[in-house]
């Protein structure tokens, strides 16, 4: 078992909630597995949750510094910037975070997530057909 020092507040907070349910858990049959498997979750899979939060985070940053860089090269102007240049407002970076979310939901919506060893996926309301894509 890792050292409880170097946990973090959070990771000490949730190691205590999967201890406390495996105090309670029967141990077999199908319900331990479960409880098991409930613990797995709620101790490794909220750091890939907080990552991917994090990664949509950097990602709508960048695409606001590049927002900003292209109004001040003059690529376009937003109406508050033809009296002079200004950077682009930081609210605007919920509009990018929004853009990623929806993005992702749309991508997973027509091609949906599929196990390694089934067929190509084709969109769904196609037949696969070159004259239809």
């Amino acid at each position: 078992m890792p050292d409880r020092r170097s946990f973090t507040p959070v990771e000490a907070r949730i190691d205590a909630v999967a201890n406390r349910l495996l105090a309670g858990a029967p141990t077999s049959g199908a319900r331990a597995r479960a409880v098991e498997f409930a613990v797995f979750v709620l101790k490794q899979a909220w750091a890939c949750v907080f990552g991917a939060a994090f990664l949509v985070v950097v990602l709508a940053a960048k695409l606001w510094l590049a927002e900003n860089i292209a109004t001040y090269a003059g690529a376009w102007l937003y109406p508050s910037q033809v009296g002079g240049w200004h950077p682009v407002d930081a609210s605007k970076l919920s509009s990018w975070f929004l853009l990623m979310i929806v993005s992702v939901v749309l991508v997973t919506w027509v091609y949906p997530p599929r196990r390694p060893d089934a067929e190509e996926p084709t969109p769904q309301g196609s037949t696969g057909h070159p004259v239809d894509m």
